[in-house]
């Protein structure tokens, strides 16, 4: 079961920000504000220990895993068998070809690489990488997508 504890800053630190950065009634706004959103974000999360459980319904699934190839080639065909046909497999990874990553896929048309930069949650900027079989279809909804969630994705030629 998650608790919505696990996902919040502790609360100090939180304050300590907010009265340096802002008057106090405005924060308290913000504040309100914030676990709010926090509180939405988290009907929206789903845990499983269960692999194909965690995939099987997933629109899109972003993989982060040890930057080795055997390791993501067996990820992502297991990913691909359980999975549905329109469903997008990503790879953050910054070095491995993503052609090579889905060489074991049976859709490849499906895979690419969306390379989040560190910190994610400071920077905007996501690579997404076409592999030599990806579709131009999945790379634009990705880029779709990282759009709207307020990143900034670039599409690496």
């Amino acid at each position: 079961m998650l608790r919505r504890e696990w996902f919040r800053p502790p609360r100090h630190l939180l304050a300590l920000f907010l009265a340096v950065t802002v008057a106090p009634a405005s924060a308290l706004a913000w504040l309100s504000w914030r676990l709010l959103e926090q509180d939405r974000a988290l009907e929206n999360l789903a845990a499983s220990a269960e692999f194909g459980q965690s995939v099987s319904g997933a629109g899109l699934v972003v993989e982060s895993g040890p930057e080795k190839m055997e390791f993501k080639q067996e990820i992502f065909a297991r990913m691909d068998a359980l999975t549905p046909p329109e469903t997008v497999l990503a790879t953050n990874t910054s070095g491995l070809s993503i052609t090579e990553v889905a060489a074991r896929c049976a859709r490849p048309e499906r895979v690419l690489t969306a390379h989040f930069w560190n910190p994610p949650h400071l920077m905007p900027l996501v690579e997404i990488v076409k592999g030599a079989r990806t579709s131009e279809e999945a790379a634009q909804a990705v880029r779709a997508l990282l759009i709207r969630c307020g990143k900034a994705p670039v599409l690496v030629k």
